[in-house]
């Protein structure tokens, strides 16, 4: 049975897959640094040096990254430095847009649910965990 009008499904289809849905919500918390994937070489974490970034997502989709590391004990260190972001859709795909006085760049959220982070920046992809504060791990 052909199709009477093949456009309008044409159209359908792209606009259901090119509208990917995301949970904002689930961006804000902490997040191990699992894995960095770059050129077909995954590179691991030195044990002993685990590193974690605080994402926290306003209501307006502003947000910001902080960089964390563990101290002694149960907590982490920070420093009052953050790297602001808005979180874009552009052409289909969730975008964190950074900027700082020196630079502005753009990551591409490739997967996100309540334990798993991926994001993509250039030919690299960044893999996180989700990170509980209560989950003993720092």
């Amino acid at each position: 049975m052909p199709l009477k009008h093949p456009f309008i499904y044409i159209v359908f289809l792209c606009l259901f897959s090119c509208n990917q849905s995301l949970d904002n919500k689930l961006l804000t918390g902490y997040w191990q640094i699992e894995k960095v994937t770059q050129g077909g070489e995954t590179f691991y974490p030195a044990l002993g040096n685990t590193q974690f970034d605080y994402y926290f997502l306003r209501t307006d989709n502003s947000g910001f990254r902080k960089k964390l590391s563990p101290s002694l004990g149960t907590t982490l260190n920070t420093s009052q430095d953050q790297t602001n972001f808005q979180l874009l859709q552009v052409n289909g795909k969730w975008v964190l847009s950074f900027e700082t006085p020196w630079d502005q760049w753009n990551e591409t959220i490739v997967r996100l649910t309540e334990q798993d982070l991926v994001l993509a920046h250039k030919d690299r992809r960044y893999t996180y965990q989700r990170k509980e504060a209560t989950d003993g791990t720092f």
